[in-house]
């Protein structure tokens, strides 16, 4: 073959074959590309639920096959229909619940409740789109757009904006549902119905409404079964019971991060971690047993001492007890406040936010949760290369360093920045 100037060898070789042999094995390709589509890239979004579903209710089953039904932009418009079909039975539902004025029970509000959430897995699931073909205009392209095992690549999306607009509009159906259910004052604002509601939100980005849910959440007042007419009962928000849990006041706040509103952030850490209820729930779970132990302990020195005294002939058994007893109480008191203030002055976990000097080891002990969510607040809103801290500027990052200085904490402390020890 005499080389040409202008075309590889490769491409010589196909100009050179008849085109008739090409028309079939390109047929055969595009066969090979819808099994292949059929099989793989409309595969359903599979959602779990451990709860049985109402019988009212379209199962969630349905809907994954309508999304493997989804080849075309008509069928996945009745993928949409059928989730707002289900929006409006779980609204259904919810008038049936409050038809009567007694406090409905706890399961059929959680049942809702975690229906809703299984909805709003189905419709923040990555729904497949239909590719569509790019024609190619002549051979050498056509090759180029081939993979290895022969098939077609080069494919691009389509979404319609009547599917982005019947989207959205199942999202807001969904998080006002759940809004409305959360403030009925006859439901019970239980920690299941709580985590369900934070899980809800933050899978449909809608992250608003999360700080006044958690000021709800320890102040709202539950009623009474069986009072006519209805009674409510109080309760206090500093209770340790009425703390918002770390880990959704977390997924709370990665939420408030993701959607990049600032405002919204602080408010979560200040009606989370930075509660009178939070704190008392982490001196609850994390200091009631080492404090009851050191408050035991020294009768338990007395114990030992009294048995030590007893293997010895060097001096009276009572003095020998008196000075085991101030030894092993002296032992135990300075292992437990080294180990204390090792623990309340260690600073490797800090990255941009730090304590200010002067503040009690108590108080950095009891809120370090909050001093980590303000780190990551500092860390998601300032620069991501280490070497540009400290350079930030605007109204929003000025107020982020006024609002953290308030709490007895510093945004950037100079000798802990590198290069500056």
């Amino acid at each position: 073959m005499r080389y040409r100037p202008g075309i590889c060898f490769i491409c010589e070789s196909f100009r050179s074959r008849p085109t008739s042999r090409l028309q079939p094995i390109a047929r055969t390709f595009s066969r090979a590309q819808g099994l292949r589509s059929r099989s793989i890239r409309h595969e359903p979004p599979h959602v779990e639920s451990k709860t049985p579903r109402s019988s009212n209710l379209a199962p969630l089953e349905s809907i994954d096959r309508s999304v493997t039904a989804a080849t075309s932009s008509s069928s996945l418009s009745s993928y949409w229909k059928t989730l707002g079909r289900r929006s409006s039975l779980l609204q259904t539902q919810y008038e049936a619940l409050f038809q009567n004025t007694n406090v409905p029970p706890e399961d059929k509000v959680l049942e809702i409740a975690r229906n809703i959430e299984e909805s709003a897995r189905a419709v923040t699931a990555s729904v497949p789109i239909p590719s569509v073909p790019v024609k190619s205009g002549n051979a050498a392209s056509s090759l180029l757009t081939l993979d290895d095992d022969g098939t077609r690549s080069v494919s691009r999306s389509v979404s319609t904006p009547q599917q982005n607009s019947s989207r959205e509009e199942e999202v807001d159906a969904l998080s006002n549902l759940s809004l409305q259910l959360v403030l009925h004052p006859l439901v019970f604002f239980s920690p299941a119905l709580l985590k369900s509601y934070v899980t809800t939100q933050t899978l449909l980005r809608r992250p608003e409404s999360l700080p006044k849910i958690f000021s709800l959440y320890k102040t709202k007042p539950y009623g009474v079964p069986n009072t006519k007419p209805q009674k409510y009962r109080h309760t206090n928000p500093s209770a340790a019971k009425n703390a918002i849990p770390a880990e959704l006041a977390d997924a709370a706040l990665s939420a408030a991060i993701d959607a990049k509103d600032l405002p919204l952030a602080l408010a979560i850490i200040e009606t989370s971690f930075a509660t009178p209820s939070f704190q008392r729930s982490k001196l609850v779970r994390k200091a009631l047993l080492p404090g009851l132990g050191l408050s035991l302990a020294p009768a338990a020195a007395m114990v030992v001492a009294s048995k030590l005294s007893l293997l010895q002939t060097t001096m009276d058994p009572s003095d020998a007890t008196a000075i085991y007893f101030v030894g092993i109480t002296a032992y135990i008191g300075f292992t437990a406040a080294i180990g204390f203030v090792a623990l309340t002055t260690a600073n490797d976990q800090m990255d941009r936010v730090s304590w200010a000097t002067g503040l009690p080891l108590r108080e950095r002990w009891i809120r370090k949760e909050e001093r980590d969510a303000v780190d990551r607040v500092a860390v998601a809103w300032g620069f991501r290369d280490k070497a540009r801290r400290g350079d930030e500027e605007g109204a929003e990052w000025l107020h982020l360093k006024d609002w953290i200085a308030q709490r007895g904490m510093i945004l950037d402390r100079v000798e802990l920045m590198e290069g500056m020890q």
